[in-house]
């Protein structure tokens, strides 16, 4: 028999080959390789080999299918790389493939959608937060986001390595803002995401079906800051290029959010029905003030552009910007910052208690109370003679009721203040450590002198109170009580006996201390470049005024209270003067006079009415350079005014006693001003103040 001997050619692989950090499994029939497992830990770049070389014969890889080390690893992790780079040989990739990737560039059409092969692009700040899930070289769809609570925009492609077209599959989670064309009603149906579409400049968050509201746009920066600007209109309905109308009936809160980063709209105009507003942080400029939109019809003054604000600040009732809004309210510290404001005018309606507004005037800022009160609230270090009138315009008028904290603390410089009858308040440490102030004349408005109100004021050595009711104060309100306190005579025992008042070592009544004011004249002691007046007080007077000339020209009129302080001053011309009055009531000087100059002056007793109870004249001239010369001409005992005297008819004479109005008044004043009993009158002229007024009676 004859042996026949049969050659069956088996072909045969080699397996768990390592080479260059991969492990290969070779087939000799075709000469290719796949990759089994790799061992070069997490790399930054990796590079899948076209082609590996073993026992002297090149092999092509054609797929992979395993990144591990070992067979029987679990795949727990992802690695975290740079670049993948697959080559055009590999045809495919096998499940246990897990890498997360910036850019990768592989076959067009290699599938890879069974493996873990993540695409995660890098923009130029920072990474784009979306995990893409590559399906193969041409595709990838949302897998997940790598942040919570933010918008994640989306592409309708990628260009990382290769450029990748986004699949249209939107995860159930996260806050998505998909590309304007892939909005259509069987993606909002059946996904649970958030979803938003930007669409002529503004972003819409999907609500329903039909409805959609106005979000914010901008970077993923704290604070917020929209991209919003300019003239904004808002439609009433957006239609979407796949034909979807939807209805815009709201706006997110803080979807215009931009006062932190300084981006404020010029207009705004929306539907009357849209709604979300109040939150939305809508803010737009108009003649550089803020305001935040409220409602459909409202807005507030949020504060001014850049946070400052000079000259004449005027608020208007109405703002159009785009839509009209009525102003409804400033916002707290709004001009906490415009300390350079010259006028403010503001509607009536407006609560501004705590909007910072304020102005200057001689020397003092003044804080906007209301629409008709001010408070001192700070004065210039380098101040000396503070003159706080009761009345101020600036724009409105305002009347001054309080002295703020600290409103001339360390004015060391402060020699004199005039406080005005209008003041109810003076509050803690309002004059602490004026080292220079030596007395000091407080109103009898005044209810209440707050804690270490004269505090450090060393030279204060005469205080006069003019209120019949001691103010409220504490034991610490002045640093000295061993000075003297001038009180009204019929109180002064009521002083005595305060516990904190009582504390004065030297109490005495008002008038003591100052000239004689019984005599009736009007006293000048002119000197080189100043005059002082002491002037007569008129019982029946509610108020005065001193009226000073220069070559016939009146320049000043100064207007006094009841008791002889300053209350007013109105210049007539542009010239320069200081005046400042000694805080003794009736008593006052007038500097920067010139020299050897002639002026004229008229001092008049006023009524309640304004009537004039009592007038006096005259004139002087100031002293020579030399201190040589000046003189005064006139200022005698006063006249009764003419037009003073009342037209009034119910007056009678009974028993030789004058009778007005059935009341008989305790005296009578003659035509030569002299002051008589009411009783046992003579026949001639006479006159009787009742009420202020001047009555003129013949008997």
């Amino acid at each position: 028999m004859k042996k026949i001997l049969l050659l069956v050619l088996i072909p045969f692989c080699w397996m768990s080959v390592w080479a260059d950090g991969f492990k290969f499994s070779y087939d000799d029939e075709f000469y290719t390789a796949t990759i089994i497992g790799y061992s070069g830990g997490y790399p930054t770049n990796l590079i899948i080999p076209e082609t590996v070389s073993y026992s002297g014969k090149n092999y092509t890889v054609r797929s992979i299918e395993s990144l591990y080390y070992n067979e029987g690893d679990d795949i727990n992790d992802i690695y975290d790389i740079n670049s993948l780079i697959i080559p055009q040989t590999v045809t495919s990739v096998g499940t246990r493939v897990s890498i997360r990737s910036a850019t990768i560039t592989m076959p067009e059409n290699l599938d890879v959608s069974e493996a873990s092969l993540y695409l995660s692009p890098q923009s130029e700040h920072m990474s784009e937060l979306i995990d893409y899930h590559v399906l193969n070289g041409r595709e990838i769809k949302i897998s997940r986001s790598r942040v919570a609570d933010w918008i994640l925009d989306i592409s309708t492609t990628i260009t990382a390595g290769n450029t990748f077209s986004v699949v249209p599959i939107i995860p159930d989670y996260g806050d998505w803002c998909i590309p304007e064309n892939w909005v259509s009603q069987e993606l909002i149906k059946k996904t649970n995401s958030s979803l938003y579409f930007q669409k002529d400049g503004f972003r819409y968050h999907i609500i329903n079906e039909s409805k959609v509201s106005v979000a914010y746009l901008g970077d993923p920066v704290v604070p917020p800051c929209s991209k919003y600007r300019g003239d904004i209109v808002i439609p009433s309905a957006i239609t979407t290029s796949q034909g979807d109308t939807f209805q815009v009936t709201s706006i997110d809160e803080g979807a215009f959010v931009a006062d932190e980063c300084g981006g404020y709209l010029s207009s705004i105009t929306f539907p009357d029905n849209i709604s979300g507003i109040f939150g939305a942080g809508i803010f737009f400029i108009k003649n550089g003030i803020v305001y935040r939109v409220l409602n459909n019809n409202d807005v507030c003054v949020s504060r001014t552009y850049n946070y400052s604000y000079t000259g004449d600040i005027i608020i208007p009732s109405i703002v159009t910007a785009g839509n009209t809004f009525y102003v409804k309210s400033i916002e707290e510290g709004a001009f906490s910052e415009s300390n350079d404001v010259v006028s403010i005018t503001i509607p009536d309606n407006l609560d501004v208690s705590k909007s910072g507004l304020a102005f200057t005037k001689n020397n003092i800022i003044y804080r906007v109370l209301s629409n008709s009160e001010v408070a001192a609230c700070r004065a210039e270090s380098t101040i000396t003679d503070a003159v706080i009138l009761n009345t101020i315009i600036a724009g409105m008028s305002f009347s001054v009721n309080s002295i703020e904290q600290y409103a001339f603390s360390g004015c060391t410089s402060l020699k004199s203040v005039v406080i005005p009858e209008t003041i109810k308040k003076i509050k803690e440490s309002a004059f602490s450590n004026c080292t220079n102030l030596t007395s000091i004349t407080i109103p009898e408005s005044v209810a209440s002198i707050g804690i270490n109100a004269f505090e450090g004021c060393t030279k204060l050595t005469k205080v006069t109170c003019m209120s019949s009711t001691p103010p409220k104060v504490n034991s610490n309100s002045f640093a000295n009580y061993n000075s003297y306190l001038y009180v009204p005579c019929e109180s002064k025992e009521t002083y005595d006996l305060d516990a904190v008042w009582g504390n004065f070592k030297h109490i005495e009544c008002i008038g003591s201390e100052t000239i004689e004011l019984t005599k009736d004249e009007v006293a000048v002691v002119p000197e080189k470049t100043e005059a002082e007046f002491s002037m007569p007080k008129n019982e029946n007077a509610n108020s005065y005024t001193l009226t000073i000339s220069n070559n016939g020209v009146t320049f000043c009129t100064l207007s006094f209270n009841a008791q002889g302080q300053l209350a007013n001053i109105d210049f007539s011309t542009t010239k320069s003067y200081e005046l400042k009055s000694d805080v003794e009531g009736f008593k006052f000087t007038v500097t920067g006079l010139s020299t050897a100059s002639d002026y004229g002056y008229s001092f008049k007793a006023l009524a309640s009415n304004k009537s004039v109870l009592k007038e006096y004249s005259g004139s002087f001239t100031t002293k020579n350079e030399d201190g040589t010369g000046g003189s005064v001409q006139g200022g005698g005992e006063g006249t009764l005014a003419v037009e003073a005297v009342s037209n009034a008819t119910a007056v009678t004479i009974v028993n030789d006693q004058i009778l007005v109005n059935g009341e008989a008044p305790a005296f009578v004043v003659t035509v030569s001003g002299q002051k008589i009993a009411n009783a046992n009158l003579k026949a001639g002229v006479y006159f009787v103040v009742i009420d202020g007024e001047t009555v003129k009676v013949v008997k």
